[in-house]
Formats: C-alpha cells, sequence, structure tokens
C-alpha cells in the first residue's frame, strides 16, 4: 500500500492531516509520500481536489463525484458534523482497512456541505442570512469577531436563539469555532491572526482565511483597501492596493535566502502575485467571492450591488 499526501506550500491544514494519518495507521509499515502541489496543471494530474489530498495507491477515497482540481483548502465533514480540514481518524482508518482488503476505500461523504466543490452559497434560511450579514459587518466595523450576546438581537428579531444560529452556520461551513464554541472565522474572515491582513479604508485592519479570500473583501465591503500578504514559500510580502476597484502591488526585498533547489524553482514561479494565485482561475474565484459576497451583504437592503468606496457601512445598511 502506498499513501501521498497532496499539499499546497504552508497548507494550515498539512500538520492535521499528517496527525490523523499518523493515528490511523497505528504502526503499520506503509510509504507514505508527501508532495506540495505548485500549480493547478499538477493539481489535475494527481487528482487533488483541494489541499490537503490524502490518496490511497493513488486513488481518493474521500472524493467527491465532480470536484474539479483545486488548489483551494478543503473541508471534511468531521464526526460530529463539522466542517474540518482533514479527514477524521475513523474515516482514514475506514479506508485503510477497506483498501487492505481489496476495496476501494471509500471514506463516507466528506464534502462539507454538498458544494460538490462548486463555492460556498449564501444560506437560504432567511434566519441564517441575517446572522451571517450580522457577522460580516461586526467583523468589517470592528476588526474582530462577534461574541453570541453580539449577535442576539439579530437572531432574537429572527424568532431564534444566537447559539442556536451560529451552530447552524457552522454545522453548514459558513463559519468555524473553536473548543468553546466562540467564533474563529466567518467566510472570508479569520478571528485569528493570519499571513493575510487587509487595512480597510476606516482604518479598521481584518485577518482573511487564504490570500483569495483577502482580495476578496475590498469587493465584498464595496471599499478601498490595503492588503499585505506573505509567499508561503519564501516568506517574501507582497502589498495589494485596491482603489476604486484597482489592484496595483509591490512586492518587498526577499526576507530570506532560499535554501534549496527546489525552493528556487517556485519562488521564480511565484514571483508575480498574479502567477502565485494562478491566473485565470484566481479572477474567477474573485469575480465569484466578490458577486456572492456582496449579495450577502447587500440582501437586506434590496441587493442594488451599487459600490460605496470609503465607507463599508453603507453597503451593509439594511
Amino acid at each position: 500500500m502506498r499513501i501521498t499526501v497532496l499539499t499546497v506550500p504552508g497548507c494550515p491544514n498539512a500538520p492535521l492531516v499528517e496527525d490523523r494519518l499518523s493515528r490511523a495507521l497505528d504502526g503499520r509499515a506503509v510509504e507514505v509520500e508527501r508532495v506540495e502541489v505548485g500549480d493547478g496543471e499538477q493539481a489535475a494530474r494527481l487528482g487533488m481536489t483541494g489541499s490537503p489530498t490524502v490518496l490511497i495507491d493513488g486513488v481518493d477515497p474521500c472524493a467527491v463525484p465532480g470536484a474539479a482540481a483545486s488548489l483551494s483548502c478543503r473541508l471534511y465533514r468531521g464526526p460530529d458534523g463539522r466542517a474540518e480540514g482533514a479527514p477524521s481518524v475513523a474515516d482514514l482508518r475506514r479506508a485503510l482497512t477497506d483498501a487492505e482488503a481489496g476495496g476501494d476505500g471509500d471514506c463516507p461523504p466528506t464534502d462539507a456541505v454538498g458544494r460538490g466543490g462548486q463555492g460556498r452559497l449564501a444560506p437560504l434560511a432567511v434566519g441564517l442570512r441575517a446572522i451571517q450579514q450580522a457577522l460580516l459587518r461586526h467583523f468589517a466595523a470592528t476588526g474582530h469577531s462577534p461574541t453570541l450576546e453580539d449577535l442576539e438581537a439579530a437572531a432574537a428579531a429572527q424568532g431564534r436563539t444566537a447559539p442556536e444560529v451560529v451552530a447552524d452556520l457552522a454545522a453548514d461551513d459558513f463559519l468555524a469555532l473553536d473548543d468553546h464554541g466562540r467564533i474563529r472565522a466567518a467566510y472570508p474572515f479569520s478571528a485569528l491572526p493570519t499571513a493575510h491582513q487587509v487595512r480597510l479604508a476606516s482604518g479598521i485592519e481584518v485577518y482573511s482565511r487564504c490570500a483569495i479570500d483577502a482580495l476578496g473583501i475590498p469587493d465584498m465591503l464595496g471599499t478601498d483597501a490595503v492588503i499585505t500578504s506573505a509567499i508561503p514559500v519564501t516568506g517574501d510580502t507582497i502589498t495589494v492596493t485596491s482603489t476604486g476597484g484597482q489592484t496595483t502591488w509591490l512586492r518587498a526585498p526577499r526576507r530570506r535566502p532560499v535554501q534549496r533547489v527546489e525552493e528556487l524553482l517556485l519562488a521564480c514561479v511565484l514571483r508575480d502575485w498574479r502567477l502565485l494565485l494562478f491566473e485565470e482561475r484566481v479572477r474567477l474565484a474573485l469575480d465569484d467571492l466578490a458577486e456572492r459576497g456582496a449579495s450577502v451583504l447587500a440582501d437586506q437592503a434590496g441587493g442594488d450591488g451599487e459600490r460605496h468606496h470609503g465607507d463599508p457601512g453603507r453597503r451593509m445598511q439594511d
């Protein structure tokens, strides 16, 4: 049996999948190959539909039918129904045991909310959408995640309690909670510091889960912003300025010398921000993110889609 772990450089869930795989193997003498995937062509060739992807004898046991090759973060359904960044230990054990017995090693369905790799859509239920709007407004206005008390009034207006609605949103992967039930992410925002920081025209600074989310925040809020991000392989900093819907970028001097030939080659590929984000795939993703984000935030305001640069509060008014 041969196991291959596919990740993008700097994948935040790489340590998690390594730990769970080690526990699932439980001492089995199995060859484990770790491959960092640097572009969409390589992802398609290797069968990677998100990072991380685990292959058993070249087959993804947790594959979602119809999912396209992707370099984005991949989510899996955990035993408690929450979305997680790696297959559960139980699912990996089941897949390994099945593969050893000559089966196909399939995991249970693991697409976080049945999206089939087609992106995160706005919640359909009115109450959930209202709370999601309140969450995003709070992040944009304060730079940090709201508490349940902050959301109670919005939830009460929908005849719900904040804990109920937050739990529903977490179960459907619209936000992520920590072990204490506190909100640690409401896409595209992160409550924890990351390598991707966005300074809004209002002066508020927020963090995002990934570079693509960071690039989508100015359009989603209808505001100018300065985005600072780091290339995972080299640690170099890139600053992207979004003004009036137009972006310019500046790369800071290299923070450290490249130590390995593999790093040098990848650094050459990543020398341009647009190449780092894989050009056309990213432009399409940003357009989709901006459209869906604007729809979510403008829903209660009638969704007229008008941009209001420099004042995210205007875009988010009911």
